[in-house]
């Protein structure tokens, strides 16, 4: 609940903020865009999760990702796929270390510049036991 509070309060903030912005506000061309959506997955072990579908013609951009993990140390990366299912990956952004029950919360949903090729799906690749839990904050054209 906490986290859709968040995210609709930086939402609110964001439009405020564009409405100011000089120049356009699409992904890609500045760094006014505020993500729209959202994608969990949780209960994650050594893996490589889908979160975001790939669809032909159209790259992710994300704007951050949230982490936590329960009774294990894990580390999480985000990552592209060719195919769907997260076929054929392709690590990007940062390596995000975590020890046992920690989090490593999701601080604007800005977009910053983490953007996957065209018609790629998002995927994240997890190690370690687990369980743990990554929401990433994104947007598709």
């Amino acid at each position: 609940m906490i986290r859709v509070l968040a995210f609709v309060l930086g939402f609110c903030v964001g439009l405020s903020s564009s409405v100011f912005a000089a120049g356009p506000t699409q992904p890609g061309s500045t760094f006014n865009e505020v993500c729209t959506n959202f994608a969990t997955a949780s209960g994650l072990g050594a893996a490589d999760t889908q979160l975001v579908a790939l669809v032909t013609g159209q790259r992710v951009y994300v704007c951050d990702i949230e982490v936590s993990t329960g009774a294990a140390a894990q580390t999480a990366q985000l990552e592209w796929a060719i195919a769907g299912g997260c076929g054929t990956p392709t690590l990007f952004g940062t390596l995000w270390n975590m020890g046992i029950n920690t989090i490593k919360p999701a601080y604007g949903l800005f977009f910053r510049g983490q953007v996957s090729p065209i018609s790629n799906a998002l995927c994240v690749h997890t190690v370690g036991t687990g369980p743990s839990s990554v929401t990433v904050f994104y947007d598709q054209y």
